[in-house]
């Protein structure tokens, strides 16, 4: 459960960062609102998706290492 509020973390980044990009595009270009929101949450969505892949990448390489260094304790301690 935990990884919902974190991907909510996630989320709220990548909105950030694309309404960021977003305004501080110098394009002057004249288009509407629908096609600037829609612009806007295709770029947030995919910025959360590099930063969601990214998170469960790191998510199973920690809890691998975890594993392993546990599992090694272990045997060390059953050897003595």
């Amino acid at each position: 459960m935990k990884h919902k509020r974190n991907l909510g973390i996630l989320f709220l980044i990548s909105v950030v960062l694309s309404l960021l990009g977003f305004f501080s595009d110098s394009d002057l270009v004249v288009s509407s609102m629908v096609t600037k929101v829609i612009e806007i949450a295709l770029i947030a969505i995919v910025i959360f998706i590099v930063l969601a892949i990214l998170y469960f990448i790191m998510s199973f390489m920690l809890k691998t290492s975890t594993r392993v260094l546990t599992k090694n304790k272990k045997k060390r301690e059953s050897q003595n």
